[in-house]
């Protein structure tokens, strides 16, 4: 019988010894709460983990355990390897000895002898298991990937996500369309891998993800399954009350700046309210991109009126973010098409090289351009209430159209050109809702625990 995703996720890292454990770029509640609950859950059943996190982490998310585990680069965990070419040659002796800070590899060989040119030192990484977790496409993927592609196609790769439009790049796909977040499907992986695994930090790190992405429970990605997956973790003793002051209930110094260098250069149109940040601006607040995104979190919960919000961002010198976010019923993806890419109905990231306003403009141009091709459109004639002579039609063949022919080439040149990043799901207002009271006192037992 053909084992499910998550069994023969679950059964990958049972096996392998030294793991590799991976995010999305532009680090979330979500994608921080995975990485460090699996990476905490493996090394207690014996794994070597090795978790990666190149961006700055979320101030917001201090109160995690584990956050210290983290690392921005593979490169102290490489192997050295000192490789020599013995074409033509014939090994007699290997040995090696040291002297003082010097290790002296000794090899004797017949017939030609070797040369400088014969010796070469290379890096190797010695892991057998790559976890990439939130990342719908390798492009998302943490920028270690950008460093280290090789490595990626060398070594297993369990793909675990919730977005569509995923990719399903890894050798198991473990991609759960219907759950609210990374962590609900990382619950039940790491509920497998042994029956004390799932301790009270774990299950804060999981509840984190889970109530970040749903903001708490009021977006309309929430489940019934959330909030039985989330009644598991409570029972194992995570902390809600924490996560909701530290994700809804407390600012950030530079997230308080930043609200008032977008509220001061807030604009309305018919299509969004939106806003301009330069690279001197955001580099000037130390911000980061979550303290960007709590701005439009806020802004979408406190003004009813507001469908659409767009931000363009220099995040680089010379680049800029364009990011919409849209409430249920808007129109993020339809906006995004005007620079040839599809996002979510309620949000859309693309990357693009120019200034903030020289993207702002030509966005909003060509958004006014399309619409204004779509009122020309020859319009259907209305037929007359008062037909004279009716004459027999004649019957129509359908005719099939061909789909135009798209090649995953295609597709990668589309995206490299204009680097896109998709990221997390829609959040709306920041009212809590208490999960503890699902418990009423009950054990786990009485309520039941959700497993796929």
């Amino acid at each position: 019988m053909e084992q499910s995703p998550r069994q023969q996720s679950t059964e990958l890292l049972k096996k392998s010894k030294n793991i590799l454990v991976i995010t999305s770029s532009g680090p979330t509640g979500d994608s921080i709460g995975g990485l460090l609950a699996l990476s905490a859950a493996l090394i207690k059943i014996g794994k070597q983990v090795t978790a990666i996190l190149s961006d700055a982490y979320p101030e917001n998310l201090n109160f995690l355990p584990f956050k210290e585990t983290l690392v921005k680069d593979i490169q102290g965990t490489l192997d050295n390897i000192i490789q020599v070419n013995v074409k033509d040659k014939v090994i007699e002796k290997l040995s090696y000895s040291r002297e003082g800070d010097f290790l002296n590899i000794i090899l004797t060989t017949e017939g030609e002898k070797l040369n400088t040119g014969d010796i070469e030192v290379k890096e190797s990484a010695n892991f057998d298991l790559i976890v990439v977790l939130d990342a719908p496409d390798v492009d998302k993927i943490d920028r270690i990937y950008d460093k280290y592609t090789d490595l990626f196609f060398k070594i297993p790769i369990i793909n675990v996500d919730h977005h569509a439009g995923n990719e399903y790049f890894g050798v198991v796909n473990l991609v759960d369309l219907t759950a609210t977040s990374t962590c609900e499907i990382l619950t039940a992986i790491i509920d497998g891998l042994g029956s004390n695994i799932l301790d009270q930090q774990i299950a804060t790190c999981l509840l984190t993800g889970i109530i970040d992405d749903t903001s708490s429970y009021k977006n309309i990605n929430t489940t019934p399954k959330s909030f039985t997956v989330s009644a598991q973790l409570l029972a194992a003793g995570a902390n809600q009350q924490e996560i909701v002051n530290h994700l809804f209930k407390s600012k950030s110094l530079n997230t308080l700046k930043l609200w008032g260098k977008i509220l001061d250069g807030l604009n309305v149109n018919d299509a969004a309210v939106w806003a301009t940040v330069d690279n001197k601006t955001y580099q000037s607040l130390n911000a980061t991109m979550e303290d960007v995104y709590s701005v439009i979190n806020e802004l979408l919960a406190t003004i009813p009126e507001v469908n659409t919000i767009i931000i363009f961002i220099e995040d680089a010198p010379g680049e800029t973010r364009i990011i919409i976010r849209s409430k249920k019923d808007g129109n993020a993806s339809q906006m995004s098409q005007v620079f040839g890419i599809t996002g979510s109905k309620t949000e859309a990231v693309l990357q693009l090289m120019g200034s903030p306003t020289e993207i702002a403009k030509k966005f909003f141009d060509r958004l006014s351009g399309k619409k204004l091709s779509e009122e020309k459109a020859p319009q259907k004639p209305k037929t007359e209430e008062i037909i004279l002579e009716e004459k027999p039609k004649k019957e129509e063949k359908p005719v099939k159209e061909t789909p135009k022919s798209i090649s995953k080439k295609d597709v990668k040149e589309e995206k490299k050109a204009t680097n896109i990043f998709a990221d997390d799901e829609e959040r709306e207002d920041d009212e809590e809702f208490d999960m503890s009271k699902m418990l009423d006192g009950k054990s786990p037992n009485d309520i039941g625990v959700w497993r796929p």
